[in-house]
């Protein structure tokens, strides 16, 4: 089972796919200024918020996961807005499913998989969580979140307050399957719908220069730039978000 919040009454839907170690609070403030106009479903991907696991669950099982419950719903054509690791469940989803969805927003995430140096941390951040919990994980990932000038506190404690409500099994099962995961470059290539790639200025975690390569896959990609954000846009810069996010959803609805 998979969890998720739906909002809303429009024909016309959303799907939320949030970052690692985040649940759906994450898209509160997104929720409240797009629900009016659109339907969305926010889910808490495998292993987080309310989303339970026992077992591995991969990139694509997670897409396939969702996509049981937008067809129960007998939802048609949804736009994808998948943040960080939820952009690569959105990406799957998009390879698997390309045919049922109707635009794809890739918010701080790319199509590239991880080389051969990440895959090596991210085994290496797996064997320190088994060995000493998962906080100091936690205090280095939170570091890398926000441009050096976003000095928003009560905002950035709301967020390691999200971080820290973080299952251990969850965080290894996401990085388990994050190496795993395939190269969706092609998926961008071959793409039959528009694309948006929301990146941050000031992102560490998935460089501006990344973005702009990714843009060049496909004449259906369009880069649109958060110049004061590094990987939260949706909490550094919220209304510009906001905004970003309307405009691209009202060229396809």
């Amino acid at each position: 089972m998979i969890h998720f919040n739906k909002y809303g009454s429009s024909n016309k839907t959303l799907v939320l796919l949030h970052g690692l170690c985040e649940n759906t609070e994450i898209w509160n403030h997104t929720i409240s200024e797009l629900s009016e106009k659109y339907s969305i479903l926010s889910f808490d991907l495998p292993g987080f918020g309310k989303s339970n696991i026992n077992t591995f669950v991969s990139i694509n099982e997670m897409a396939k996961l969702i996509q049981n419950e937008i067809n129960a719903l007998q939802i048609k054509n949804p736009i994808l807005i998948g943040h960080s690791m939820g952009g690569y469940v959105a990406l799957a989803y998009a390879h698997l499913f390309a045919e049922e969805i109707s635009g794809l927003i890739l918010f701080h995430s790319t199509a590239y998989n991880d080389d051969d140096d990440k895959k090596i941390r991210r085994k290496k951040q797996i064997q320190s969580i088994v060995k000493y919990g998962k906080v100091p994980f936690l205090k280095n990932l939170y570091l890398g979140l926000f441009a050096e000038e976003f000095n928003n506190e009560t905002a950035k404690q709301k967020i390691w307050h999200l971080l820290n409500h973080a299952p251990e099994n969850g965080i290894i099962n996401a990085l388990e399957a994050m190496i795993k995961r395939d190269d969706h470059t092609k998926t961008i290539q071959n793409s039959i719908f528009p694309i948006l790639i929301l990146a941050g200025g000031k992102d560490k975690i998935i460089p501006l220069d990344t973005q702009k390569e990714l843009e060049k896959l496909s004449k259906n990609c369009k880069l649109v730039t958060l110049e004061k954000s590094g990987h939260m846009g949706m909490v550094e810069e919220p209304q510009k978000s906001i905004s970003i996010l309307r405009s691209f959803c009202e060229e396809i609805f």
